[in-house]
């Protein structure tokens, strides 16, 4: 269950009948900040009452404030008049209320005015001779039965496949399309209402004579509602409106853009559009374009865009364009490295999309290197549109693997919500490879059901393809291994911890996420062992940068691959991504200047600062870095918007040397003379690198002495005592200080 549940009763005041209200208690309406008039959703569990048949339904209804204070606070009366059967991810929701019960959420967007819409309407059997409206509905004009919709549903908020009406009044209405194809629109007295079929038959409210659009079932796509309604909302004036379009002097886009990752479900977006327009499509696969030589490349794609144009001309119905892996064929002209054959397929590109004649037919490129695809392509008259497919979401995830498991047979106690938040940074394609895997493995013991623990151990085989190069594989550390620094792992889950796990208390409170964490003290004082300690117990994607990945021989290379990081992290959000030993990459601006202020450093610096500054969305993305020389930082890093918190990592104390020895010795077999209080008071100026060399130490002295040694005593530690020093010393200290005095705790 997400959210407070309350007890719904679905037969409304006398005077509430057929007006869309929900009467909700005034204190309930303050706590959920709703206004009066407000629309909402209620998404419910049915009781099987006649209004609504047994199941999971969402009712679509305007907030008011119930008559009495003394009303029951759990209580939301609200009649069914605007409904629709709750979508899988809608009843996901809804797990563990029971049947009356409901729970309330916000129109996850502004509604925008329907400019259209299509409906089928189905007459009451019981009021074929209609008093209410003043005339038989099913005797009107086409014109009269137009005005009675729109009487109906003027100024309500309405969404594909719902129904409007009762069986108090004649007419009940299911919306079977609108446009735009929006969540959610409102209808205005300006909507165009379109009638597909009237019925008298009770329950007879299928769909009428085929739609010009056809929208497939989402369950065959979760992860893909928001591009498919971007795109199909591009498509559908230039294939099925020309004449709208022609009439208002508008160019419909000739060509529209989509990018995404790998697997993402770009070609399947394009099939699905192309199934719902009932369009013909023509595919180009970028590579198989080219020929033996130029000439022979360019005739091919000549050839491909006079077929799309001949089948456009001859056939009655929508055609489309496909050109799969664009960029093998659109490379960027800029790039020197290109040949002179793939420079004239580009421009033959280029020459083809400006002569296609408006209205004809639609190109649609896909490609998961936009950056690479040449400039001329990204201009009004060629790809006129975007639309980009982000990787999906948790819910997104789920659901994807519901459909992708509905042939397999699966234990029933999966837990799919918890599988879809274990695989951050998945696509659809890594998650088919998921349950390919998990199905083997079950196979593979002898059993005949796929269980939970196929699909973790899937996922440990299948890392998400968008961060498989980038990833940092560790040791998995939780925050007992680390001993002392009680403050700083406090402001470290505070800062980077919560925002994730409740990120909707942030947005509630309006509290702004930190966008980076610099983490500075002295060496080995487990700096990097906080960061993997933050990364195993948060469970998200973990990216990491250090100066030999980073830097390049090449002019450019080392700013790509910075921007490159950030990209793949955007992608598999949430995402920490650790900079460590950031002084070493990108250090102090030289401002004296000279010819070291273009050097290498400062591009890479240049960079990061942009990055950081969120010029593209960087909600969910969160930088950690780590330096022994905070000194060495660039001014322009530490500034609120960039690295918000800085936090320093003390040397440990007598304590948190204490825990740590325990930590390093809890595998040992120690001696009775063995005071690991005493040792650690003997130990100052001892860094948690240094103990754990002091205590590897002993068990090396001590096999050295016996490799029969049944534990370890004092006279091991005392050599070990000997043999390792402690890292810091009186100026070190003395410097940190100053540091502190300079960066602040980060309290």
């Amino acid at each position: 269950m997400s959210g407070t549940a309350y007890q719904l009763i679905t037969i409304p005041d006398l005077f509430d009948t057929n007006t869309a209200k929900a009467r909700i208690h005034p204190n309930v309406m303050s706590q959920k900040n709703l206004s009066l008039n407000q629309w909402i959703r209620i998404l419910a569990v049915s009781d099987g009452s006649k209004s609504c048949g047994i199941g999971h339904w969402v009712y679509y209804a305007k907030a008011w404030p119930t008559t009495s204070e003394a009303s029951d606070e759990r209580t939301v009366v609200c009649q069914p008049w605007i409904r629709k059967t709750a979508t899988s991810v809608e009843s996901g929701l809804l797990s563990g209320l029971k049947p009356g019960e409901c729970i309330i959420r916000q129109l996850p967007s502004i509604p925008a005015d329907a400019a259209h819409i299509r409906v089928s309407v189905r007459v009451a059997q019981h009021r074929l001779e209609l008093d209410d409206l003043g005339f038989a509905f099913h005797k009107g004009c086409s014109q009269m039965q137009t005005q009675a919709v729109q009487n109906q549903l003027l100024n309500l908020i309405v969404t594909a496949g719902c129904r409007i009406g009762s069986s108090s009044r004649c007419l009940i209405i299911k919306i079977l399309e609108t446009h735009p194809a929006a969540q959610h629109v409102a209808i205005t007295p300006s909507t165009t209402i379109a009638i597909a079929r009237t019925s008298a038959q009770p329950g007879d409210d299928e769909n009428g004579k085929p739609s010009i659009i056809d929208p497939p079932s989402m369950h065959s796509a979760p992860g893909l509602e928001s591009a498919y309604t971007s795109l199909l909302d591009i498509l559908i004036y230039p294939l099925y409106y020309r004449d709208i379009v022609k009439k208002m002097g508008v160019d419909p886009p000739k060509g529209v853009l989509i990018y995404g990752p790998p697997g993402v479900g770009k070609t399947m977006l394009v099939s699905l559009v192309a199934r719902a327009c009932k369009a013909s499509v023509v595919t180009i696969n970028g590579p198989d374009i080219f020929g033996a030589n130029q000439a022979e490349s360019e005739q091919n794609l000549r050839n491909k865009f006079e077929e799309a144009r001949s089948l456009a001309t001859s056939q009655a119905r929508a055609v489309i364009l496909f050109i799969d892996e664009l960029d093998a064929i659109a490379a960027s002209r800029a790039n020197t490295s290109i040949s002179s054959h793939v420079r004239g397929v580009t421009s033959t590109l280029l020459s083809l999309l400006s002569s296609i004649e408006p209205l004809s037919y639609v190109v649609i490129g896909a490609t998961n290197r936009p950056e690479s695809i040449d400039a001329g392509l990204r201009r009004p008259g060629r790809f006129d549109r975007e639309v980009a497919i982000d990787p999906p979401n948790e819910l997104q995830r789920t659901e994807i693997l519901k459909s992708l498991a509905s042939n397999v047979p699966c234990d029933s106690s999966i837990d799919w919500l918890e599988i879809g938040k274990q695989s951050i940074g998945y696509v659809g394609a890594d998650l088919e490879a998921v349950v390919r895997e998990a199905s083997v493995a079950a196979m593979s013991k002898g059993d005949t059901r796929v269980k939970q623990a196929d699909l973790l151990a899937a996922l440990g085989k299948h890392p998400p393809s968008l961060t498989r190069s980038v990833t940092v594989k560790f040791t998995p550390t939780s925050w007992s291994d680390i001993g002392g620094l009680l403050h700083v792992k406090k402001s470290l889950q505070q800062a980077i911890e919560w925002p994730i796990s409740r990120p909707d208390q942030f947005e509630r409170l309006g509290a702004m996420v930190p966008r980076g964490v610099l983490l500075y003290g002295p060496p080995g004082c487990s700096k990097t062992t906080l960061v993997k300690a933050l990364a195993t117990s948060s469970g998200v994607t973990f990216l990491s940068i250090n100066g030999a990945s980073l830097y390049s021989p090449f002019v450019g290379d080392s700013e790509k691959t910075v921007r490159s990081l950030f990209t793949r992290a955007r992608m598999a959000k949430p995402t920490i991504v650790f900079i460590d030993e950031i002084d070493a990459i990108v250090g102090k601006r030289d401002l004296a200047g000279g010819e070291s202020h273009v050097g290498v450093r400062e591009r890479v610096l240049a960079t990061l600062l942009s990055e950081m500054d969120g010029v593209e969305s960087a909600k969910g993305v969160i930088v950690v870095a780590a330096t022994n020389r905070p000194d060495m930082i660039d001014p322009a890093l530490i500034r609120p918007g960039r690295f918000d918190r800085v936090i320093y990592v003390p040397p440990p104390d007598t304590e948190s040397r204490l825990e740590i020895l325990k930590i390093h010795t809890r595998k040992m077999p120690l001696g009775d003379s063995i005071d690991l209080r005493s040792l650690a008071e003997r130990t100052v100026r001892y860094t948690g690198a240094d103990l754990e060399a002091l205590c590897r130490e002993a068990a090396l002295d001590g096999v050295r002495r016996d490799l029969n040694c049944q534990a370890l005593g004092l006279n091991h530690f005392e050599s070990a005592l000997r043999a390792v020093k402690p890292s810091l010393s009186a100026g070190i200290e003395s410097q940190f200080a100053s540091f502190q005095t300079q960066f602040g705790r980060g309290l």
